[in-house]
């Protein structure tokens, strides 16, 4: 009887195993940030310095870019210091500092060769392997302005998910990874994905900073049951969770969250426009309650 419960505990040790190695090839830490909160108590400077340059690299190598404003919140600095942070590394040739015509984000910083190459060369220090390289984001134009405000909307829900002591949230993967590990045509990907340590919770998380119209709607909500139920992403989330700023896009959220079905559109090449095709049943969502619906009014720090 022993030796067939010892069995039975080793299967299971070994399901786990598979389960947790599955789960970090998926998502990632919040690389370096850790390493620089535990060695604030022994006040090394230099340490502390080097895992902070690691943690920008690697958020700005995932995020297309960084901004003051998100290097203030990452590491709690007052007064001018993420400004004074990043014009040094700027100065040293990590991150190309580029003016923008929105005052929310009036500078973006985007990693340079020279960054990158620092930021590969952490990644071997800790046995990290990228799975799938990215190529870096090296050309602003490519990033129109709404594009860049949504982008840092979702840096700002995505830090302050990984920061907040009420969850256990500390591995992520952002919008830019998720396409690159080939986004699906026919299925909208999350703005981003937050896992706990356990890798028993991933939280897709979609921002809605602008009214869209029906069909952009049904169909992001038609995704968000595939995510939850099948692994046709690649993952599978066990929440969802959409966040605005907006009373009036709150409201329509709402409704459609308790929906039992959405219209579902396809697109018609010979009218060469989406049509409606039948509708998807959201009730098993509905009843489960998997999606959650936040009016966040921290997003209020885009606005200066």
């Amino acid at each position: 009887m022993m030796r067939c419960m010892t069995a039975k505990h080793e299967i299971l040790r070994r399901i786990l195993h598979e389960l947790t190695y599955e789960w970090r090839m998926i998502m990632h830490r919040f690389l370096f940030f850790e390493e620089t909160e535990k060695l604030k108590a022994s006040k090394n400077t230099t340490e502390i310095g080097r895992f902070r340059l690691y943690t920008l690299l690697d958020w700005a190598y995932r995020q297309k870019f960084i901004t003051p404003s998100i290097v203030r919140t990452m590491f709690n600095l007052t007064g001018s210091g993420e400004y004074r942070m990043m014009n040094g590394y700027a100065d040293k040739g990590y991150f190309r500092k580029v003016p923008t015509s929105s005052p929310m984000a009036p500078w973006l910083y985007i990693l340079t060769k020279a960054g990158m190459s620092i930021l590969f060369n952490a990644w071997s220090h800790i046995d990290y392997v990228e799975e799938r390289e990215m190529r870096a984001f090296i050309d602003p134009s490519k990033l129109n302005l709404n594009g860049m405000i949504h982008t840092l909307a979702t840096q700002i829900v995505t830090l302050d998910l990984l920061l907040n002591d009420a969850n256990d949230y500390m591995t992520y993967l952002s919008e830019r990874e998720l396409e690159s590990g080939g986004s699906k045509k026919l299925l909208k990907q999350p703005d981003t994905l937050v896992g706990d340590k356990n890798g028993e919770g991933i939280l897709a998380v979609e921002v809605e900073l602008t009214m869209k119209n029906k069909r952009a709607m049904d169909h992001s909500f038609a995704s968000i049951k595939s995510i939850l139920t099948t692994d046709e992403a690649g993952f599978r989330a066990s929440r969802v969770a959409y966040i605005t700023q907006s009373k009036m896009i709150y409201k329509k959220l709402e409704k459609l969250a308790k929906a039992d079905h959405v219209d579902r559109w396809v697109k018609d090449k010979e009218l060469r426009r989406w049509v409606k095709n039948g509708v998807v049943n959201m009730r098993e969502i509905v009843k489960k309650d998997l999606i959650n619906i936040h009016h966040y009014e921290h997003l209020k720090r885009l606005y200066p």
